[in-house]
């Protein structure tokens, strides 16, 4: 389905987190201990420049929608799947190679689960002030 404009930069960014994912998945099925520990530290970078800010604006925006239309199992998704991603990017315990692996997995299913369900609802259930909203906090981010 056609994405509303207001939701389109957001998919924009979900395929670069795709290709991300993917890279993180391969890195850690070939890559040498120091080559996936190298990739692990491009990873923490790509996740605190365009994954936070991310995060913040679904949670910020898109939140109180899915809290208004009682779509309370699709913001319970939501929210722990960010919970567990930020969770695998603060392990400093685990070697970097299996960071790779369960980050890259979660990351593409996460994706996913925002593209084919989060947002197919999101994108009949937003009123004309939460959509100017998120136009608002995409710009904000865009020029900061």
């Amino acid at each position: 389905m056609k994405r509303i404009q207001q939701l389109q930069q957001l998919s924009k960014e979900h395929h670069h987190a795709l290709v991300t994912a993917s890279r993180c998945k391969a890195s850690s099925n070939r890559d040498s201990d120091e080559q996936c520990a190298n990739f692990w530290i491009k990873t923490l970078q790509f996740a605190k420049k365009d994954l936070a800010p991310h995060f913040k604006i679904e949670e910020e925006v898109l939140v109180p929608v899915l809290t208004r239309i009682g779509a309370k199992e699709l913001k319970s998704q939501l929210l722990t799947e960010h919970q567990k991603l930020n969770e695998i990017l603060s392990d400093q315990k685990t070697p970097p190679r299996v960071l790779l692996k369960h980050f890259g997995e979660l990351l593409s299913g996460h994706v996913r689960f925002e593209e084919r369900e989060l947002f197919e609802v999101l994108q009949h259930q937003l009123r004309p002030t939460e959509l100017e909203q998120l136009r608002e906090a995409i710009d904000q981010r865009a020029h900061s």
